[in-house]
C-alpha cells in the first residue's frame, strides 16, 4: 500500500543526513619541503570516496621543489588551491591562511608527510549531525612497519567541562588531524594564533576550538593515516624556542579550562607537569622560570616543581625521563 508524506513541509525538507552529505570539505595540508611525500599525500584527498571536497595547500616558503609541484597541481586540478608563504611562518599561521582561504561548510587537516584513508571525509560527515567537531581514530605507521592505534574514548557531548575532563586525562587526543571542523569556528575573533611556535600547536589550537564549540562528538573509525618519518631524530633535548613554545601553548590551554571550576585542579596539575618535563629535558630551571615569568604565568611559578602536585602516571613519566635524558648528562 502506498504511504503518502504527512505533509508537504516533511516532503520538503531534506532529512539531516542529506544536509550533511551536501556539505563541501576543505583540507588545509600545510607544505614546507614535501617533495618526497607530497603526491601521495594529496592523491589521498583527491580519491576520497566523498567528492565534494578540495585540497588547500599552502606553502610555507619551502626550499625545495615543492612549491613548483603545487603550481603544477592547481592547474591540472580544480580541487585544487595553493597559498604562498613568501617567509616560514610555521605550523599555527599556515593553517590560519589555509583556513582564510578554504571555502567549504566544513575543514580537515593533515599533514604533507601522511595520508588519509579513501573514506575518511564520508564517515566524518556521515557521523556530523549537529555537532561542530567530529573526531575519529588515528593509525600511527611506524617506520619498522609495526602500526600503533590512537583511539578517542566514546564521548557525545555539549558540556565543555566533559570534554575538557577527557583531554586533561588524554581520553581524547588534542591533535588537529583527525577530526572535522564546522568552518565558522575558524571565523570567530575570539580565536588567536601565535606567531613562532615550532612546537606544541596542535593543543593550543584544539583546547580553543572546544571553547567555541556547541557540541563534540567521537566515532570509532579510522580516519587518518600518520606514517612516521623515517628522516626524523628524536631530539636529545628541547631548544629554548621550543621551550618557550611548550610554555605558551600550556598557558593557553590551561586558561581554557579555568571557568570550569571542577577542571581547575586539573589543568594546573598537567601544566605543572609540562613545566617539569622541561626541566627532565635538560632545559635550566632558571630558564623554565624565567620564561613563565616573560608570559605572565607567576602563579604557576610556585608549584610547578611540586612533584606531589602530579598522578602516578605523571610521576613515573617523569621519573623515566630524567633518568634517560636529563642524568647521563650529570654523570658525564
Amino acid at each position: 500500500r502506498e504511504q503518502r508524506p504527512t505533509n508537504l513541509f516533511d516532503r520538503a525538507m531534506p532529512s539531516r543526513r542529506q544536509r550533511c552529505m551536501n556539505m563541501k570539505v576543505s583540507i588545509i595540508i600545510p607544505v614546507y619541503n614535501a617533495e618526497r611525500t607530497l603526491e601521495r599525500c594529496v592523491n589521498s584527498v583527491l580519491r576520497q570516496t566523498y567528492r565534494d571536497v578540495e585540497a588547500v595547500l599552502v606553502d610555507d616558503a619551502s626550499a625545495d621543489g615543492s612549491r613548483d609541484m603545487l603550481r603544477i597541481y592547481e592547474k591540472s586540478n580544480p580541487r585544487i588551491r595553493i597559498v604562498e608563504h613568501e617567509r616560514n611562518q610555521g605550523q599555527m599561521l599556515t593553517r590560519r591562511d589555509g583556513c582564510q582561504a578554504a571555502t567549504g561548510d566544513c575543514v580537515m587537516f593533515l599533514d604533507a608527510d601522511d595520508e588519509l584513508p579513501l573514506d575518511a571525509v564520508q564517515r566524518l560527515i556521515e557521523a556530523r549531525g549537529e555537532a561542530d567537531i567530529v573526531c575519529g581514530n588515528i593509525l600511527k605507521k611506524r617506520a619498522n612497519g609495526r602500526e600503533e592505534l590512537i583511539a578517542n574514548q566514546p564521548l557525545d557531548t555539549m558540556l565543555h567541562t566533559q570534554i575538557y575532563d577527557h583531554l586533561l586525562t588524554e581520553r581524547l587526543k588534542h591533535s588537529l588531524c583527525g577530526k572535522l571542523y564546522n568552518a565558522e569556528l575558524f571565523r570567530s575573533p575570539d580565536l588567536k594564533y601565535y606567531d613562532g611556535l615550532t612546537i606544541s600547536e596542535d593543543g593550543c589550537l584544539f583546547y580553543q576550538l572546544v571553547q567555541l564549540a556547541r557540541h563534540l562528538r567521537t566515532i570509532d573509525a579510522t580516519v587518518y593515516y600518520y606514517l612516521e618519518n623515517k628522516q626524523s631524530t628524536s631530539h636529545a633535548t628541547y631548544t629554548l624556542k621550543e621551550a618557550e613554545s611548550i610554555i605558551i601553548s600550556n598557558k593557553a590551554m590551561t586558561e581554557c579550562c579555568m571557568p570550569y571550576i571542577e577542571r581547575q585542579r586539573q589543568a594546573l596539575r598537567r601544566c605543572a607537569f609540562k613545566m617539569m618535563c622541561l626541566y627532565a629535558e635538560r632545559v635550566p630551571a632558571a630558564e623554565v622560570t624565567r620564561l613563565l615569568k616573560k608570559h605572565g604565568m607567576e602563579r604557576y611559578i610556585a608549584s610547578w616543581r611540586k612533584f606531589h602536585m602530579l598522578d602516578f602516571a605523571q610521576q613515573w613519566f617523569f621519573v623515566k625521563r630524567y633518568i634517560y635524558v636529563r642524568l647521563p648528562k650529570q654523570c658525564r
